[in-house]
């Protein structure tokens, strides 16, 4: 990889991280401000229905997202844009199918007697497949505008989502503060994502079928890391309680700052890796190198002095520094085994992948409660 290549690379990865940023900051103001206005009832309803859809998005996304990017990149590096786009509008057709006939049938549900909460998640995740847009700009390195579109749609969402809530439409006000980001945020990247791929509905069952294959080898791993978060925080919730939880939480959103920097330039990785022919290991390398250059400083003064962060909270949250240390131990391990499992995606090494990831996520899962029987 050129020195110019690498700087495309690190230049999108803190786009991303600046998204990342954006997204935390005004979401903490949002949900700060709805909990002063009409409490802890309308969060708890808004952020059960925002989970309710991104459980059902991310369970049928079957991993497309990165199977699109894996393919886009292959493409891109051989300079066949006409690939790009039928790999893109093929997964597009897919993702909008898909989703809008979930969506729909959560409304009807809705609309029958299961209540507002799954309508509304209904419509939410009708919206979903406009995340596809996403993946295509990551594949290409073009995150800017991914950037902006968050900026934008989080400038919309506070005020009409806070709007609404003061004139009394309540958690349903504020849940379709949510869904004013989401199509904000789509129409600003419209445009750059057109300048790439065209206007070209295109489906092609076997284009379909890579991206699958490359998309499930990570997709099912993923599914169950996310249930093992959910068992970690319930795990620590049954055995200890609420204080030990929201120490957990605390201390793993900290992380996930730090973390975010290298992070973000290592998401980048597998469609820039998966378009070279040669010199994958090499740039691989490097990019990692970058990340532990960027991150390892941060991690180490985390793990030395984590109550530093922790006190600018507040002093009940000092309890969290053995958690925060371990955490910070293990965020070089992270970034490393991102890396590489980049560099795997690239070679087409999906078995691997799904093994890999499968061990890894199930033992974190056989672990937890003994685990939290020890602390």
């Amino acid at each position: 990889m050129s020195s110019q290549g690498l700087t495309r690379v690190v230049r999108g990865g803190f786009w991303l991280y600046l998204r990342s940023l954006v997204n935390n900051f005004s979401g903490f103001i949002y949900w700060m401000v709805l909990s002063a206005m009409g409490g802890a009832e309308i969060i708890g309803l808004t952020s059960a229905t925002v989970a309710l859809a991104g459980m059902v998005s991310s369970s049928l996304s079957l991993g497309v997202e990165v199977g699109v990017k894996r393919f886009a990149g292959v493409c891109r590096g051989r300079g066949d844009w006409e690939g790009v786009a039928d790999y893109f509008w093929t997964t597009f057709l897919f993702r909008v199918v898909v989703l809008v006939l979930a969506g729909l049938v959560m409304v009807v549900l809705g609309l029958i007697g299961l209540g507002g909460m799954v309508f509304w998640a209904g419509v939410m995740v009708s919206l979903g497949w406009m995340a596809i847009f996403d993946a295509l700009l990551a594949s290409c390195l073009e995150t800017k505008p991914i950037f902006i579109g968050s900026v934008v749609g989080n400038v919309v969402r506070l005020p009409l989502g806070i709007g609404l809530v003061m004139a009394g439409f309540g958690w349903i006000g504020a849940v379709i503060g949510y869904m004013a980001l989401t199509l904000v945020a789509f129409i600003v990247k419209l445009s750059p994502s057109l300048r790439l791929a065209k206007f070209k509905l295109h489906f092609n069952f076997q284009f379909l079928r890579d991206v699958l294959k490359a998309g499930v080898a990570g997709w099912l791993p993923g599914v169950i890391a996310v249930l093992s978060r959910q068992l970690g925080v319930l795990t620590l919730f049954g055995v200890w309680g609420a204080l030990e939880t929201g120490l957990y939480y605390v201390s793993f959103a900290i992380m996930g700052v730090v973390t975010g920097v290298g992070g973000s330039v290592l998401s980048l990785m597998m469609p820039v890796l998966s378009g070279m022919r040669d010199g994958r290991k090499r740039a691989c390398w490097r990019v990692i190198k970058i990340s532990l250059a960027l991150v390892t400083p941060l991690a180490f003064i985390l793990a030395v002095y984590p109550e530093v962060p922790l006190g600018l909270l507040g002093r009940e949250y000092l309890d969290a520094a053995p958690i925060l240390m371990l955490l910070a131990t293990t965020i070089p391990v992270v970034l490393i085994s991102s890396g590489v499992t980049s560099l795997l995606y690239a070679y087409g090494m999906y078995m691997t992948i799904l093994v890999l990831g499968l061990i890894g996520n199930l033992s974190r899962v056989v672990t937890y409660v003994p685990f939290s029987y020890l602390m």
